[in-house]
């Protein structure tokens, strides 16, 4: 089922606009609507449902689309060897840059990407090849569905950083390459 989501994503969001708009007829039936009121409202329901998605896939096209073409990615840093308190268990959001041998990483903030932090150089001595979902308690800081992990090995410590697969896919050759 993933697969033919991510192989047909106007047809999938279709489908699901289709499944909301059947379940919330059936709901203001069940309520006691008379079926042509609980036709219109939860056709109203449903156009605003998709209204917000069209517009956030919007937004999120235009992002990806200026950061592809510096050569950026957006990602999601924590340091799960750190202090309790820091960053060990918070994901922070920024814009990610692949080099050889490292990654520069800008925290950022909202959709707009502004900086809110200073910049960071991640030394990559070794990309480790695992890579995981992000869980459910972890994802109220990483935005959007379908993220994963990846650790990364530093002087330092352990970097954990999450992202779409291609965008991990980015950083990962990048980081492996040797100068």
């Amino acid at each position: 089922m993933k697969q033919w989501v991510r192989l047909h994503p106007r047809w999938a969001t279709a489908l699901a606009l289709l499944v909301e708009w059947l379940i919330l007829a059936v709901v203001f039936l069940l309520f006691g609507r008379p079926l042509l009121d609980a036709s219109i409202e939860s056709g109203m329901w449903t156009a605003a449902s998709g209204i917000v998605w069209a517009f956030e896939s919007r937004r999120s096209r235009r992002t990806a689309a200026r950061l592809d073409e510096h050569g950026q990615v957006l990602a999601y840093v924590r340091y799960p060897d750190s202090r309790p308190g820091s960053l060990s268990g918070i994901w922070n959001m920024g814009i990610a840059t692949p080099q050889v041998g490292w990654i520069d990483f800008q925290p950022a903030v909202y959709d707009t990407l502004e900086p809110s932090g200073r910049p960071m150089k991640i030394q990559v001595l070794e990309v480790r090849p695992e890579r995981r979902a992000i869980s459910g308690r972890e994802r109220k800081y990483v935005s959007g569905l379908g993220n994963q992990a990846m650790t990364v090995v530093t002087e330092t410590g352990r970097v954990e950083i999450a992202g779409d697969p291609d965008s991990l896919d980015k950083l990962a050759d990048a980081a492996k390459r040797r100068p």
